[in-house]
């Protein structure tokens, strides 16, 4: 590239060139004279040579095309255009990218100054913002970073969720139809899970890892809505089940990216008419000469995995109290969240006389025994 300059005349002439140059290059001059007949013949060429300086803050980043095996879920592979040497080799490069949003650096590597690109393998977020920055050193020091440039990871199906699990909440009962199960969200691939899907495979075709997959020979597909803004806890029942039939159950989510993998079954579960609670062993723990203090055990209830548990949950308790005349009266209890026993004081009582106690225990359903 050549340019002109139009100078005044004088005893002494000179220029200054300052616009349009690149740092540390060299320039020919020439110079020559123009007066009213003409220009004259161009001067014997003078060698000039402008100074360096750092590296410039115009480097570009992109994202470029994935590896095969690397997808951009977890992995992000970065390209760029180098900042310009101004004068000096680039010895060096710092790439520097942090979490959108926050101040998490995820990384700040130093590269050779002719690398054009690089993976970050393993260590990022699906369906994430992450802004990346790149800077040059040449031997007079680094250059200033280039804008922030926002890169993103791909959004990814969600991962394998925990086993579902029995929900002591609720029952197991064929007469309703209904099998009632809880369980922990999975980490959802950067996008929200819209629904789950239960699988009810009949206990027999339970080790068939295609049962799922294929739907059939009494297997049930059952769709469950996720928990609107997210939940700690997500839970669904499945109102299909045959009375009678053990099933074990599989779950998988949902998200824009596709579904996850099924979750391990359950233990087998059967659907059928709950069995009443078994009543608990009352026990004396205080006698006066005009009260009694009878007791009990209660354990708490939770989400469990033993099915014979959940099925003899007792919520309620009936206590009948009768005195050697054979009047009798009874004292009904609820269970407390929390609570592990049961303890009641009957007072007054007729000193020196004998009381009959007896109590029977029933499930949320209505079973009783």
């Amino acid at each position: 590239d050549s340019s002109s300059l139009r100078i005044a005349s004088g005893i002494i002439m000179s220029a200054s060139l300052s616009q349009g140059l690149d740092p540390g290059r060299e320039y020919h001059v020439r110079v020559r004279a123009i007066n009213d007949a003409g220009p004259g013949d161009w001067s014997d060429v003078a060698i000039g040579e402008t100074q360096s300086q750092i590296p410039s803050s115009n480097a570009g980043i992109y994202v470029a095309p994935e590896k095969p095996g690397l997808p951009h879920t977890t992995n992000l592979r970065l390209a760029w255009t180098p900042p310009t040497d101004n004068g000096e080799p680039l010895r060096e490069l710092n790439l520097r990218i942090i979490r959108d949003g926050s101040n998490m650096e995820v990384a700040n590597l130093n590269l050779p100054g002719n690398s054009t690109e690089y993976m970050l393998q393993g260590d990022l977020s699906p369906g994430t913002e992450y802004v990346a920055t790149l800077r040059g050193r040449n031997s007079l020091g680094w250059g200033w970073w280039s804008p922030p440039q926002t890169v993103s990871t791909r959004v990814a199906p969600p991962e394998t969720p925990a086993t579902p699990q029995l929900d002591l909440s609720s029952s197991i009962d064929g007469e309703l139809g209904a099998l009632h199960l809880s369980w922990f969200p999975p980490p959802n691939g950067g996008a929200p899970v819209a629904t789950y899907e239960l699988c009810l495979v009949p206990h027999l075709d339970s080790e068939d890892e295609t049962a799922c997959d294929a739907a059939a020979g009494g297997t049930i597909i059952h769709p469950v809505d996720a928990c609107a803004g997210g939940c700690l806890l997500e839970s669904g029942a499945i109102s299909q089940v045959v009375e009678g039939v053990e099933y074990t159950v599989r779950l998988r989510a949902v998200n824009i990216a596709g579904t996850s993998p099924w979750s391990s079954p359950t233990a087998p579960l059967r659907a059928g008419v709950a069995p009443a609670p078994d009543p608990p062993t009352l026990q004396l723990f205080n006698a006066t000469t005009a009260s009694l203090t009878i007791g009990w055990s209660a354990p708490a209830l939770g989400v469990l995995l033993d099915r014979a548990l959940a099925l003899r949950a007792a919520v309620r308790w009936q206590l009948r109290m009768e005195d050697s005349s054979g009047q009798s009266s009874i004292q009904e209890f609820w269970r407390i969240a929390g609570q592990e026993s049961v303890t009641w004081t009957a007072t007054p009582l007729r000193h020196n006389s004998s009381y009959l106690f007896a109590i029977r225990a029933q499930s949320r359903d209505g079973h009783e025994r």
